[in-house]
């Protein structure tokens, strides 16, 4: 036993670092890699609201028009925050970039869309 106690006393110092790089390897393995939710996502809320301006408006239409819109942007610069402009600013923004994207026009309205139905859910809490 004595043996063990001069053992533990001699490598000590050791022993406490080599413990806790353990721990800090096992808790850096079980690290979440969950992502924050995107909430410029079309939801299926924004369907309704959609359709109350463009009454054939899809589910699978808003998607397209989040994703045009997020790869057009991001060919030129960072995504803009679709709640940063007015609506009224919108069409003004849309005509601007659509040209710059070199949009067509299913490409815009498809945009245009999604942006101000996903940009009013979001005013309403949805």
């Amino acid at each position: 036993m004595s043996r063990f106690i001069a053992f533990i006393k001699k490598y000590k110092t050791t022993l406490i670092i080599g413990s806790v790089a353990i721990m800090v390897a096992q808790c850096a393995g079980t690290k979440s890699t969950t992502k924050k939710a995107d909430p410029f996502l079309p939801q299926e809320a924004d369907v309704p609201i959609a359709q109350t301006h463009w009454q054939r408006t899809t589910f699978a239409q808003l998607q397209q028009g989040y994703s045009l819109y997020s790869v057009k942007c991001n060919d030129c610069h960072d995504m803009k925050n679709i709640q940063d402009y007015s609506l009224t600013e919108w069409p003004d923004w849309m005509k601007k970039m659509g040209r710059k994207a070199k949009l067509d026009s299913t490409q815009y309205n498809l945009i245009y869309h999604y942006v101000m139905a996903r940009r009013e859910a979001i005013a309403m809490g949805k």
